[in-house]
């Protein structure tokens, strides 16, 4: 007897997408005082993401117009950075995928001292934090090292 394939009720393998609303993640940002002409770090650490595409990083200073820095695609991407922090700014690359953000600030200037949003969208959410970078030798307050943020 010729005999028909069986039937499966169960539907094709679809591929996984993830459509849920994005959650928030936890971003912390931290600092020491800057050292004029020296390098400085504005430190900044986000729960770690496998998928180096989706992680975007972005600092922005209160005031500037422009970005600080911005890290996207697993590269520096800075076309919209202010002039005022072209050719100072660097993100570790090779550490993005384990979570950290953290600015190095090259050739601190006195005018660098303000308060300052490291901000991380990642395939898991998205974060913020505040910091207040101070350069010179201004004394830090504990209670301006670190705040986090909502979305």
């Amino acid at each position: 007897m010729w005999g028909w394939p069986a039937l499966s009720l169960r539907s094709p393998p679809s591929p996984c997408f993830l459509l849920a609303g994005k959650r928030s993640i936890n971003v912390a940002a931290f600092t020491s005082p800057g050292n004029i002409g020296q390098s400085g770090l504005l430190g900044c650490t986000f729960e770690p993401d496998i998928w180096m595409g989706s992680i975007v990083i972005r600092w922005a200073k209160v005031g500037v117009a422009g970005l600080v820095h911005e890290f996207r695609e697993g590269k520096d991407q800075l076309q919209e950075q202010d002039v005022v922090f072209q050719g100072r700014t660097v993100v570790f690359a090779d550490q993005v995928i384990g979570g950290n953000a953290s600015l190095e600030l090259r050739e601190v200037q006195l005018s660098d001292a303000g308060t300052y949003r490291c901000s991380v969208t990642t395939s898991r959410g998205s974060g913020a934090a505040v910091l207040r970078y101070r350069t010179g030798g201004e004394e830090m307050l504990s209670g301006d090292m670190e705040k986090k943020l909502p979305l």
